[in-house]
């Protein structure tokens, strides 16, 4: 789980939960304030209700231009395709091409 190259999930688990009882952090739900409020003092982490609806919105726009982008991408550097412009009728083309793809009849 996440970005972090373990081995093995319980390996990852065990680094976590060692994490965890060493630095023992309590979340804290604060009122809303003006800005964003995401503070960390020792190990007491505050946040807002906004903040995290911030947090949840770049996440969830995120998560939506990788949808959209990701695919292209992905073919684009596995056929070393330059990946800017539109992915028209011609890139494709050339991309079935070099992947020695038939067009199937629809």
């Amino acid at each position: 789980m996440g970005a972090i190259p373990w081995r093995n999930e319980t390996e990852a688990r065990h680094r976590r939960g060692r994490s965890y009882a060493r630095y023992k952090p309590s979340f804290h739900l604060v009122p809303d304030r003006r800005g964003l409020t995401l503070q960390a003092r020792g190990s007491k982490i505050e946040f807002d209700s906004k903040t995290l609806g911030w947090i949840w919105l770049l996440g969830f726009a995120a998560w939506r231009v990788f949808r959209l982008h990701g695919p292209h991408l992905f073919c684009a550097g596995l056929v070393e395709l330059p990946s800017t412009g539109a992915c028209g009728r011609r890139t494709m083309a050339t991309l079935m091409r070099r992947l020695r793809l038939r067009a199937s009849p629809v």
